[in-house]
């Protein structure tokens, strides 16, 4: 992998209470990586901070040189770890000192830089020790030692680049699943997509698997409601009814259900908790996992 000399960009932050911080990739990482982020910040109530996480279909790798991070109310300990593939929304809590950086992948992003099946770790946190040589984790020991962002996305991609399995991209039929998965809102059909391909819809079920850590219904549910968060977010958003005929849902109802089982809300309440963060925190902007 050519690497050419990369100037971090930085996007508005998600989530600026916390003063998290977030960085582009170099260009020849732009196809795995969505972003890297930094968030360093003293939390000195006796009860956790915790945000709520919603997921897209990325795998993320976190890198943890404060105190303990809370997963769904769980304490991770270790000081990297992978937020493997989700299918429903997790609870990420801040307690003490907080002094995180991490890599947020597209989906299928990290199958070249990983040595296993992303399906053996979907829904769960997993210490990278246990799936790295350890050669490879104790590259990012240096990362709270490097006083500059600009270093600390350097070292990211550096590490990275190191990690990387150039025998070990995407499939074919996966990248065009998931390009025609995203361009039609998750509204698509995978046996005509399999048999475009010229595989059985078992091989594309196996293949998104083992690459993206979700089968393609899954991913393609995801989808489909990351579009109605995104039309919710809008100043305009029109009701449950409308967005359900507009996303291909077979009724109402069905909309709410798929909905729920993956945010942990329905879409009014979604709606109603993003109206109150808006006014407690103007600047807050979405995420592509984003907890808005």
């Amino acid at each position: 992998m050519e690497m050419t000399p990369h100037t971090a960009v930085h996007p508005p932050s998600p989530l600026p209470h916390l003063g998290l911080i977030l960085a582009a990739p170099s260009p020849a990482l732009a196809p795995y990586v969505h972003s890297y982020w930094f968030i360093n910040h003293a939390w000195k109530r006796p009860y956790p901070l915790e945000e709520n996480l919603y997921p897209e279909g990325g795998v993320g790798i976190i890198f943890n040189a404060g105190d303990p991070v809370l997963v769904d109310g769980t304490a991770v300990t270790a000081p990297a770890f992978l937020d493997a593939t989700n299918s429903f929304r997790t609870r990420l809590g801040f307690q003490g000192q907080v002094a995180l950086a991490g890599i947020r992948f597209h989906p299928g992003g990290a199958f070249p830089f990983l040595p296993l099946p992303l399906k053996e770790v979907q829904n769960l946190p997993v210490a990278l020790e246990q799936i790295l040589p350890p050669a490879l984790v104790s590259w990012a020991e240096q990362l709270a030692d490097l006083p500059t962002l600009t270093q600390k996305t350097a070292c990211l991609e550096a590490m990275l680049r190191r990690w990387y399995r150039p025998r070990q991209e995407l499939s074919p039929d996966i990248r065009t699943a998931l390009t025609a998965i995203r361009q039609t809102k998750g509204q698509l059909n995978l046996r005509a997509l399999a048999e475009a391909n010229f595989i059985s819809q078992r091989q594309l079920e196996r293949h998104f698997q083992a690459q993206v850590g979700l089968s393609g219904k899954t991913y393609a549910r995801l989808v489909r409601v990351q579009a109605a968060r995104s039309l919710l977010r809008q100043a305009t958003a029109v009701g449950a009814a409308h967005l359900s005929q507009d996303l291909g849902y077979y009724d109402q109802s069905h909309f709410i259900r798929d909905f729920q089982a993956i945010m942990g809300l329905t879409p009014q309440q979604y709606r109603h908790n993003r109206a109150l963060r808006q006014q407690k925190w103007p600047s807050a902007a979405g995420s592509q996992k984003d907890s808005t």
